[in-house]
């Protein structure tokens, strides 16, 4: 409605003021448009989480929030034990730890935000995807998806 108000206020040479209302919601608009949604559901619940298994056992095969930080620290795995596990986050910070000695598989993504994974960055709206393999030595083996909607994401080793 704002748009056709434009329009026609260009021919009537009137409508002027309707460019204040214009701006602001082009913005919001845009942002609508460029983040995911689909990370924000019910079933994650609100809040930070915060995880250090210290067994395969304990390791969940994911970590979800709608709304909270994410905190995973995979460094008091026993040496040579191999995980899969997922991050995913609808708004908020998802960091990782990992074991420094291990093989680590990883898949970093936000809609919105920085990326820091295993020392290579991404930063801006849009899909940051960065994905490899990062070799390691001591024969444990992390397969590690994380995903966030709107927030930074941060896999480091510890």
């Amino acid at each position: 409605m704002v748009g056709i108000g434009l329009v026609a206020g260009s021919f009537v040479r009137g409508g002027r003021g309707l460019i204040g209302l214009a701006v602001p919601l082009a913005i919001v608009g845009m942002a609508l448009t460029t983040v995911p949604f689909e990370n924000f559901s019910v079933k994650g619940g609100v809040g930070d989480l915060t995880a250090t298994p210290s067994q395969v056992s304990e390791v969940l095969p994911e970590y979800h929030r709608s709304a909270g930080n994410i905190d995973v620290d995979l460094t008091k795995l026993p040496a040579g034990a191999s995980v899969t596990t997922k991050v995913t986050n609808g708004a908020g910070n998802s960091t990782v730890l990992v074991p420094t000695g291990a093989e680590v598989k990883v898949s970093c993504e936000t809609g919105a935000g920085e990326v820091d994974c295993l020392g290579q960055s991404r930063s801006g709206v849009g899909e940051d995807t960065i994905d490899f393999t990062s070799p390691g030595g001591n024969g444990q083996k992390i397969t590690l998806q994380v995903k966030n909607g709107v927030g930074n994401v941060e896999v480091r080793r510890g």
